[in-house]
């Protein structure tokens, strides 16, 4: 369990330094070189953009507002890893598979909640051309840490609809062995109580046997009391 957590915190932390290392080196190098620097033309251009709102420069200027609807959305995100490790099996590759996704969704969030604390505004600088150039119309400057938002998201939905049910057949699992357990020894003590005695039973057969034995002592009783008379004579016996 601690292994696993490490490991969790180890991939957080290359996710949240992908962010914020690119912000830090790509907007001071765009606003050095002209303010755009294309990568792959009419696909891909690197445009630095300062966004006060969230995705697509909604709730524009709300900062107090995104901080507290990120900071939830991170406690949530936390509260689902937890659940994870307590109820779900983690060594299954589903489930470490789910743990990786949640690392990077949280790991996007934390990126942009710094910038949002720190300057006031969200570093954006990856435009997605390719939108443009095949629907004629422009498409919103995200970062690292939204592309980590996007994607997790995507697999986050992916996880549910495919391997959510399996995950949680594990879990059922044991409530049914553990029935079936109990079943097995209530059979058991069925069986072993069929080989008890019977208070009833043990009273009336020795009921029955007294009953044998009465007669039985009344013979030899009076066997007894011939055997003796025979051996001590009476007085008149002893005359004749």
């Amino acid at each position: 369990m601690i292994a696993l957590v490490l490991i969790e915190i180890a991939v957080f932390g290359v996710f949240l330094a992908s962010d914020l290392i690119s912000k830090h080196f790509v907007m001071p190098f765009l606003e050095s070189n002209g303010g755009s620097y294309v990568l792959i033309d009419k696909v891909l251009t690197l445009t630095p953009a300062y966004n006060t709102g969230a995705g697509f420069s909604m709730l524009s200027g709300k900062t107090g507002w995104l901080i507290a609807i990120t900071v939830i959305g991170l406690v949530l995100l936390l509260g689902f890893t937890v659940y994870a490790h307590l109820k779900l099996n983690t060594k299954k590759k589903s489930t470490r598979f789910l743990l990786v996704v949640l690392m990077m969704m949280l790991a996007g969030g934390v990126g942009n909640l710094v910038d949002r604390i720190a300057f006031g505004y969200v570093r954006d600088f990856i435009d997605y051309t390719v939108v443009e150039t095949l629907f004629h119309k422009s498409f919103a400057i995200c970062n690292v840490a939204d592309v980590w938002l996007t994607v997790g998201m995507v697999l986050l939905i992916i996880y549910i609809v495919f391997f959510w049910k399996d995950c949680n057949s594990v879990e059922t699992s044991a409530p049914v062995a553990d029935t079936y357990q109990v079943a097995t020894a209530e059979r058991l003590l069925a069986v072993d109580k069929e080989r008890e005695i019977d208070p009833a039973q043990v009273v009336f057969k020795e009921e029955n046997r007294e009953e044998r034995e009465e007669p039985l002592a009344e013979a030899t009783k009076e066997n007894d009391q011939e055997a003796e008379a025979t051996e001590n004579p009476t007085d008149g016996d002893k005359q004749e």
